[in-house]
């Protein structure tokens, strides 16, 4: 053993094998498990970013919803209480009335319907109310201009309750500035059904 630690070329193999299998040992054994749990969590760090981006442009997306979504309802809310309840009906029938006359026409045919054309029932999702809204025609013929027939109709979709008008005629009746105007206006109303909450 002392005369193979003497030549100088045998210890240096020696040593530099010793190394290089501690090298081997350390990089196989350690650095290779090291480098792919690396990998592994810069790869998981990368996902984990482009998530928090999706998730903020998401959250961002949520935000504008929210916000369109509170218009809509704070509008469907004035629609709503814009609707009377059917009880009401004869009152706001005479409202329609009125405001025919308060407009300088003659009402020649005035026949409220005693039922509705058609329903739908909808959900108050704040309250869970349940309600029944019902559209009942008035069939109107009046006597008059035009232009205060326009007038009324500003007037109807002003009115404090929900009113509609369609299948307008209007003949005109010979060298009068006075037309014979035939139309439907609708009267929208409410029945709370029940509550669901």
């Amino acid at each position: 053993m002392v005369n193979f630690l003497k030549d100088q070329r045998k210890v240096s193999i020696l040593i530099l094998g010793f190394l290089l299998l501690l090298l081997s040992v350390w990089y196989f054994g350690f650095h290779q498990s090291l480098s792919s749990s690396y990998n592994r969590a810069i790869t998981s760090e990368r996902s984990l970013k482009n998530k928090n981006k999706s998730y903020k442009r998401m959250q961002s997306e949520i935000l504008d919803i929210q916000s369109e979504w509170d218009v809509l309802n704070e509008e469907f809310e004035t629609v709503v209480t814009r609707i009377p309840d059917k009880s009401s009906f004869d009152n706001v029938s005479k409202a329609v009335y009125n405001k025919i006359k308060d407009h300088s026409l003659s009402i020649v045919n005035y026949t409220p319907s005693n039922i509705s054309i058609d329903s739908k029932t909808i959900l108050i999702p704040d309250t869970g109310d349940e309600l029944m809204i019902e559209k009942i025609p008035i069939d109107i013929q009046v006597k008059g201009s035009f232009v205060n027939f326009g007038k009324l109709l500003e007037s109807l979709s002003k009115s404090d309750y929900r009113l509609t008008a369609s299948n307008i005629s209007v003949e005109h009746q010979g060298t009068s500035t006075r037309q014979l105007i035939s139309f439907i206006t609708y009267v929208y109303t409410q029945t709370k059904t029940k509550n669901k909450i």
